[in-house]
């Protein structure tokens, strides 16, 4: 009886657990990706799948980044977690620039986090990725503002210490 209680709460604990990872692949809008050590996925948010242009998370069970990204982009990716995996260090905070047909220029912050067993080898790769892109945007444009501030401020600078039209015409346009 108490094996069976014991089986019970276990299978109760793993159903809420399955649940919980559910939810949070279906609903969250970063990127989430779980691949094995041989570099496929075994499972990938809803958002992730949309973002490759699949309805179906489920249809991207093993397939690679050279499936998603082509030869190039996918080895260059494949390598880079691969190194990961062998290191057992995440990669944390990364930012990339990415050029999407029809979608232009985005940005995104990965973590790439190994998966380890309780010996410490790794089995794989958890994937996290959130789009940068309106925060990165946001800071080109503050850079650009602050660039034509301090060029107005430094024409202003030179009106006032300048009595000579011509002097004033040369240093504005330098």
């Amino acid at each position: 009886a108490d094996l069976l209680d014991q089986m019970s709460k276990a299978l109760h604990a793993y159903d809420q657990e399955r649940f919980l990872l559910n939810t949070l692949l279906k609903n969250l809008p970063d990127q989430i990706f779980f691949k094995d050590a041989a570099g496929q996925y075994i499972r990938v948010s809803d958002s992730f799948a949309k973002r490759y242009g699949y309805d179906k998370p489920e249809a991207l069970v093993g397939l690679t980044d050279f499936d998603l990204l082509g030869q190039d982009a996918g080895a260059k990716v494949y390598q880079e977690e691969m190194e990961i995996i062998r290191l057992n260090e995440p990669q944390l905070g990364k930012i990339e620039q990415e050029k999407l047909p029809g979608k232009g220029t985005q940005w995104r912050m990965v973590n790439r986090i190994p998966m380890l067993t309780e010996s410490g080898d790794a089995t794989g790769l958890l994937g996290i990725t959130h789009d940068i892109t309106d925060m990165k945007q946001a800071q080109e444009l503050a850079q650009k503002n602050a660039r034509q501030l301090r060029i107005a401020a430094e024409v202003a600078r030179d009106t006032s210490s300048t009595l000579s039209t011509r002097d004033l015409m040369q240093k504005s346009v330098n």
